[in-house]
């Protein structure tokens, strides 16, 4: 029968000692043992390899993969399999490893929060392609990922900051698009840039509420007032950020 506990003992100590190499390849033998719960012996191979390597790489991937071989909704490695793809700006295989993530844990609002991260992300990408159709479907996607994470969390005052800032950057969006339209569609797409930042403003007023000194979410508020003509409140915003040394 295979010693695993001389494995895992030889591991923990080639890790100490950073040696990666005989790290890794011990974790690989308690992995071909069953050794560990669940997907251990493979995040710990990942650590190691991020260790050696100054992050994640393909030798990282091969390893997430051949866990998820085995432990295809595991938690851990799909959310590695996330931070692989995202730091590469695959957004598209980003969302698909989050999705999954969620499959597994349904109820962790910063799985939700950052998918919404990688749609607002698409978003943007899409607008600057021209392919505005698309960013906007991929808007949608991410006020909804911002509107369950704040279901699941009601005071997570990153996913409020973002949904603002998410409507008001749209709004930009869809003013620098009217420019090119004149009569009625030209007044159309202004009046629904209008309501975005409308829209925003709950969402921003609650991140200003749970975090009353950040000065991005005021900055955002500041514009959208000045935008709205709202006067008073475009005053009180910018005492706010004088008192904050802004």
């Amino acid at each position: 029968m295979p010693d695993t506990l001389g494995m895992i003992n030889a591991a923990l100590a080639a890790e100490r000692n950073k040696d990666y190499e005989n790290a890794k390849k011990y974790y690989q033998m308690c992995a071909d043992n069953n050794y560990g719960n669940g997907a251990e012996m493979y995040t710990s191979m990942i650590r190691v390899i991020n260790a050696k390597n100054g992050g994640a790489n393909e030798e990282t991937l091969a390893v997430i993969e051949a866990g998820k071989k085995k432990f295809p909704k595991d938690y851990t490695l799909n959310v590695e399999e996330f931070n692989f793809w995202y730091a590469k700006g695959e957004n598209t295989k980003a969302q698909e490893s989050l999705q999954k993530a969620v499959e597994a844990d349904p109820t962790n609002h910063i799985l939700h929060f950052n998918i919404g991260v990688v749609f607002d992300n698409m978003s943007a990408s899409a607008h600057k392609s021209k392919n505005h159709d698309d960013a906007f479907m991929f808007m949608d996607k991410s006020i909804e990922s911002y509107k369950t994470a704040i279901e699941i969390k009601p005071d997570y005052g990153d996913a409020f900051f973002n949904l603002g800032a998410l409507y008001y950057n749209q709004s930009i969006e869809v003013q620098s698009l009217a420019q090119d339209l004149n009569g009625e569609e030209y007044d159309t797409q202004v009046a629904r840039a209008d309501q975005m930042m409308k829209d925003a403003l709950p969402y921003l007023e609650k991140s200003h509420k749970l975090s009353p000194k950040d000065v991005s979410t005021l900055s955002v508020m500041k514009s959208i007032f000045m935008n709205l003509s709202m006067n008073d409140k475009y005053q009180e915003t910018s005492d706010k950020l004088k008192a904050l040394g802004q």
